[in-house]
């Protein structure tokens, strides 16, 4: 693991990769006793994936410093960085990548965890300033189709015909 005692500095995606495998070879589990399903740990992945896709794009650094040391213009700089950071990845998440809130905040809510892990897993004092990453939510209506709909959607030749080949693809074959 990378620690620099001239920057006092911890490596981001060192300490994401051992998250990650400590949810896949069971190190690391649920207050249950249970193991991290594989969609969980999937979701980790994709995490990891999306920011060290911000990070190129964006040429921002992720780094995490050790605040036990930090006087108090240094532990606001640090703060600063990470509000800078959440602010830079939730318009990147919106706006590059266009999405929405719930996976958004799925993601915060990720980066939020593995920000336990690190300082109360691996004791590694670097601040409470994932505190300040608001978790995305929006409500989302449950729309429910009617046998009658649900029958048409599947089974009628002519809407079949009418659809772009993009949604002809998709769309499952009727076994009637």
């Amino acid at each position: 693991m990378k620690y620099s005692l001239a920057k006092k500095e911890y490596s981001f995606f060192e300490l994401f990769d051992k998250l990650i495998l400590a949810l896949k070879t069971g190190k690391k589990r649920l207050p249950t006793g249970a193991v991290y399903q594989k969609g969980t740990i999937d979701s980790y992945v994709y995490v990891k994936k999306n920011l060290v896709e911000f990070c190129n794009e964006k040429k921002f650094e992720l780094r995490l410093r050790p605040v036990k040391r930090l006087n108090r213009r240094e532990l606001m700089a640090e703060k600063n960085y990470w509000k800078k950071f959440y602010k830079r990845f939730s318009d990147f998440m919106h706006k590059t990548k266009g999405h929405h809130d719930n996976y958004v905040g799925l993601h915060m809510k990720t980066i939020r965890s593995f920000w336990n892990y690190v300082n109360n897993d691996l004791q590694l004092d670097i601040g409470n300033f994932h505190r300040q990453f608001y978790v995305y939510k929006e409500d989302i209506p449950v729309i429910a189709l009617t046998y009658e709909r649900l029958q048409f959607l599947i089974y009628d030749k002519e809407f079949e015909a009418s659809l772009p080949d993009r949604l002809k693809r998709v769309k499952p074959k009727s076994r009637k």
